[in-house]
């Protein structure tokens, strides 16, 4: 039986060059962040009773400066400003730092050259100074000094070469960032100060309050990890003004630090079947998700800038977002109709708060949902002026808007028993006749006398050539061929079952989803 022959230990020290990997997804704004980050966590620790964080960014020598009143740094501690990994959190905490990186990665990220001196409450003052000579060499060791009393319990960072332009849009960018992502924390007990200014915070609580039940409301829940617990606060509701830019959509929070604004991609759900496409029509819709716990429970990335969809808590999540935020859409495209007067006149009211954390499986009482209001068919008239504009550039959009008005029309004719078989048949002709107009008459398709025939005759060709020519994602084709298996049926079987309500529903939201990303129409569904 072979034996094992030591030879010798092997020097696993890492390269410098480990620093290169964990600064390079970090620009300015994020890198200002990790220090307040750090600076919060620290004085969270020590429980002083006040914090005071300033910034100064000089536009003239592009130099950067950062000073706070944590407590700073001990001095056997001065070690962790720089090495990977070391920090002083501890994963149960409920803090914001928790990699390791935030302060060390900020320096690095940021400077060429920065010194950090620190003065730990009133013991003695250090300096260390990180630059490109310290960086390109082998050791790991790093010098420090004695040097010049500073206040107790402060600690500064000096950079002196900025990797990063620095102009007035840039200072106006940073604390705009600042006022964000900390407008949950600052008060008058926590200041963040730029330029000799002081930042206000910026909290995304404008929120309309339109009667009948269809207020606000804040769904209190917990997610069980291991043996700990992960509060969840989801607050759902409309603004009082429409957004059809881009700034509606979930605010995400972690331990009260912003990680995610306005944020709508298809991950957390705004797609087909799920909460809907993002498109104007639902831009009256805003959740703040408050997420809350130990630090190694929270699902943000390593930049704390967006969700980490391998964490565990995120399909519980995400499930509870669904369930708790899609009649709060619902509402939105039924009220957003009228606007003017079910929902931009409600300013003032309050948010109702619902616990369900003692629910293990939630099944929500009426009043604890939005009232939505019956579904109101579009007017052709009503939809055309919604969308004068599209039809004047583009003029065979009419002959799409005025065929879902067509299917709408048969749906509200209760006295046809087979209405709804009629009106989805109808709704997918408008498919066919959108998806042709979209590849001749937007994309300019060339095609010879034959490849036009096969388009307009076989719905397989039609179908592929909008797969490589559309930006129609595979959840959004596999609901339209649903659809249209549904459709087939109907069509040819003379015994196939009615059309559920709920079906065509979701049909004709899909279509309204199509029709925006394919044409711009905006058709309420």
């Amino acid at each position: 039986m072979a034996q094992d022959v030591f030879i010798e230990e092997i020097d696993v020290t890492p390269a410098k060059k480990i620093f290169q990997s964990i600064a390079s997804d970090i620009d300015l704004k994020k890198g200002i962040l990790e220090l307040v980050d750090d600076a919060i966590d620290e004085w969270r620790l020590r429980q002083r009773p006040t914090l005071k964080v300033e910034l100064w960014l000089d536009v003239a020598n592009k130099v950067l400066s950062y000073e706070d009143d944590a407590g700073g740094i001990r001095e056997q501690n001065l070690n962790m400003v720089i090495q990977p990994g070391g920090t002083t959190r501890k994963p149960h905490e409920t803090s914001i730092g928790e990699f390791g990186l935030g302060l060390k990665r900020a320096i690095v990220a940021l400077s060429r050259e920065a010194e950090v001196i620190s003065r730990f409450e009133s013991e003695g003052t250090f300096k260390i100074k990180v630059d490109d000579s310290w960086l390109t060499s082998n050791s790991w060791k790093i010098p420090k000094w004695r040097t010049t009393e500073i206040q107790p319990g402060r600690t500064i960072i000096n950079i002196t070469k900025v990797k990063f332009d620095i102009d007035i849009k840039t200072v106006n960018e940073v604390r705009q960032n600042l006022a964000e992502t900390y407008g949950l924390l600052l008060s008058n007990i926590l200041t963040i100060w730029l330029n000799g200014e002081l930042v206000e915070p910026v909290k995304f609580e404008n929120w309309a309050y339109p009667p009948q039940g269809n207020q606000p409301r804040t769904y209190k829940t917990a997610i069980r990890t291991d043996r700990r617990k992960v509060n969840i606060d989801i607050t759902a509701g409309l603004m009082p003004t429409s957004s059809p830019t881009g700034d509606f959509g979930f605010c995400i929070y972690c331990n009260d630090r912003l990680i995610l604004k306005h944020y709508k991609d298809r991950e957390i759900g705004f797609t087909t079947g799920l909460l809907g496409y993002p498109h104007p029509a639902v831009a009256w819709f805003r959740g703040v998700v408050r997420i809350t716990g130990a630090n190694q429970d929270m699902p943000w990335n390593s930049t704390k800038s967006g969700l980490d969809f391998s964490n565990p808590i995120v399909p519980v999540l995400k499930d509870n977002i669904l369930k708790l935020c899609k009649p709060y859409l619902r509402l939105a495209r039924r009220l957003g109709e009228d606007s003017a007067n079910l929902i931009a006149p409600h300013s003032k009211g309050e948010i109702e708060t619902v616990d369900l954390t003692k629910q293990a499986n939630w099944v929500l009482k009426p009043e604890q949902m939005p009232n939505i209001p019956q579904k109101r068919r579009s007017e052709a008239d009503h939809l055309l002026r919604n969308n004068e504009e599209t039809v004047s550039k583009r003029p065979w959009t009419r002959a799409i808007i005025e065929q879902v008005f067509a299917a709408d029309l048969i749906a509200g004719k209760h006295v046809l028993e087979n209405k709804n078989r009629f009106a989805l048949i109808l709704l997918d002709s408008c498919l066919e006749v959108a998806f042709r107009d979209y590849l001749f008459l937007v994309k300019g398709l060339k095609l010879t006398k034959e490849q036009r025939k096969e388009l307009l005759s076989r719905r397989e060709s039609l179908i592929d050539a909008m797969k490589k020519n559309s930006k129609l994602d595979d959840e959004t084709w596999k609901s339209i061929e649903y659809f249209y298996e549904l459709r087939c049926s109907s069509y040819h079987e003379l015994g196939a079952p009615e059309i559920a309500e709920s079906d065509l529903d979701n049909f004709r939201e899909l279509v309204s989803e199509v029709l925006f990303s394919l044409h711009q129409l905006v058709i309420p569904s």
